[in-house]
C-alpha cells in the first residue's frame, strides 16, 4: 500500500507497538523524503482458534437412541414399535398379524432419515434383536417376510423361515457373524446385514404371517408379544460429505482501514478426522460484511487422520487485491468421503484442532515522503 499521509502511518506504528507485534526497520517519519516499505514481514499473532468437533462439523445431536459409548464412537439403538397378537387352538388365520401392517420407528434423529440432509452414513456392525414373549402352551413355528421401508418406499426385503419359539420369553439377535456374547441369545446370521439398513428404514413390515405348532389338545387363545429392535455403530459411508464457517475475527490489529495488496494467514491444523478438507476463504470488512474483490488462495488441503495419530498440515491462506482491506476472515471448510474411509465409525473425539493463527503482511506497507 502506498501512503502519503505521514500521521496516517504514525497512528498504524502505535497500533502495531500497542499490540506487541515486532517492527525491525525505524524511520524518522518528519524527515522522510523517500519511498519506502515498512513492515515487510511482519506477524500479527492471532492465537489459538479452537478446536471443531465432529458433533459441530457434521450437526450431531444425541439422544437416547443415538449417542456415544464408553469409547466415544457413535451408535444408534433403534426400537420398532412393540406389537402383539393373539393365537387361537386350532389355529385361526384371522387372528394373526396381518400382511402389510407397519411398524415404525420411535424417535430416529432427523440426519439419519431426512432424505434433504448432506450427511449420508452407513451402519456398521448391524445386529437385530428379536424378543419374543410366548404365551402359547407347546414350541411353535413362525415364517415370516419381514419388509424394509423409507419414506414410503420398500427398500429390502428379507424371510424368516422356521423360527422355533418356546413357551416363554425367547431372545433371538442377527448379524453377519450369527455370534455374540449375550447370555441366553440365540445368534442367527445374516449374510450383508448392513445393506438391509442402507439407506437406513424409517418402517418395518410383516408379510405372510404363519405359525404352526403340535397339538396339544389345548385349544384356546394364547398372548404372543414381539419387539424388535436394531443396534449398530454409525460410520462413514463413501457418500459422506461436511461443511463448516470459522470466523477467524480475533486479530490484535483492525486491518479494516489500512490498505494493502496481500496478507497472508497461517496456521497448524491437527486433524483427527479420516477425512481430508479442502479450504477456502473470505475477507470481512470492518462492518462484518463479506469484502468483494479479494483473492484467496490456499497452498494444500488438509491431510485425514485418527484419534490415536491427527494428521499435521501447515496451512497458508494469501489474501490479495489491488487494495486490501479487511478485518476479519471467514474460513470454510468442506470434506467428502470415499470407498477408503467408508465404515470407519464416527466418534466424538474426532475433530479438528486449528492453533498458532498467524496474519503476515509479506510485503509490507509502502510508505511515500515528502
Amino acid at each position: 500500500m502506498r501512503l502519503g499521509n505521514l500521521g496516517a502511518v504514525a497512528l498504524v506504528l502505535a497500533c502495531f507497538a500497542l499490540c506487541g507485534c515486532k517492527v525491525d526497520d525505524r524511520y524518522d517519519l518528519n524527515n522522510l523524503d523517500t519511498e519506502v516499505s515498512l513492515f515487510k514481514g511482519m506477524e500479527i499473532p492471532v492465537g489459538d482458534l479452537r478446536r471443531v468437533s465432529l458433533a459441530e462439523l457434521l450437526d450431531l445431536r444425541e439422544n437416547e437412541h443415538f449417542f456415544s459409548d464408553e469409547n466415544g464412537d457413535y451408535r444408534i439403538h433403534v426400537p420398532f414399535n412393540e406389537f402383539s397378537f393373539d393365537v387361537e387352538i386350532p389355529i385361526d388365520e384371522e387372528l394373526l398379524p396381518e400382511s402389510g401392517k407397519a411398524y415404525t420407528i420411535e424417535d430416529l434423529p432427523e440426519f439419519l432419515t431426512d432424505a434433504k440432509q448432506s450427511l449420508n452414513v452407513e451402519l456398521s456392525g448391524v445386529e437385530v434383536s428379536l424378543d419374543i414373549d410366548s404365551g402359547l402352551p407347546a414350541t411353535a413355528t413362525i415364517s415370516t417376510g419381514v419388509d424394509l421401508y423409507r419414506a414410503g418406499e420398500l427398500t429390502h426385503h428379507y424371510g424368516v423361515n422356521s423360527l422355533e419359539i418356546a413357551p416363554g420369553k425367547n431372545a433371538f439377535a442377527f448379524n453377519e457373524s450369527g455370534k455374540g456374547t449375550a447370555q441366553g441369545v440365540l445368534y442367527q446370521a445374516i449374510t450383508d446385514m448392513g445393506k438391509f439398513f442402507s439407506p437406513i428404514p424409517d418402517e418395518l413390515r410383516i408379510n405372510d404371517f404363519e405359525v404352526s405348532l403340535p397339538d396339544s389338545g389345548k385349544n384356546g387363545t394364547y398372548p404372543v408379544s414381539c419387539q424388535v429392535t436394531a443396534d449398530s455403530p454409525v460410520a462413514f459411508s463413501a457418500s459422506s460429505t461436511c461443511r463448516i464457517s470459522i470466523p477467524v475475527d480475533k486479530a490484535e490489529v483492525d486491518l479494516s482501514e489500512i490498505g494493502l495488496k496481500k496478507a497472508v494467514l497461517s496456521m497448524d491444523v491437527y486433524n483427527s478426522v479420516p477425512l481430508e478438507f479442502s479450504l477456502s476463504a473470505t475477507a470481512k470488512d470492518g462492518k462484518g460484511g463479506i469484502q468483494p474483490g479479494i483473492s484467496a488462495k490456499t497452498d494444500v488441503p488438509v491431510a485425514a487422520g485418527t484419534v490415536d495419530s491427527p494428521a499435521h498440515t501447515a496451512l497458508k491462506v494469501t489474501l490479495t487485491a489491488d487494495d486490501l482491506r479487511f478485518k476479519g476472515i471467514v474460513l470454510e471448510l468442506s470434506a467428502a468421503s470415499n470407498e477408503r474411509v467408508a465404515g470407519i465409525v464416527l466418534n466424538r473425539n474426532q475433530g479438528l484442532e486449528l492453533k498458532n493463527l498467524v496474519i503476515t503482511l509479506p510485503d509490507g506497507i509502502t510508505v511515500k515522503g515528502k
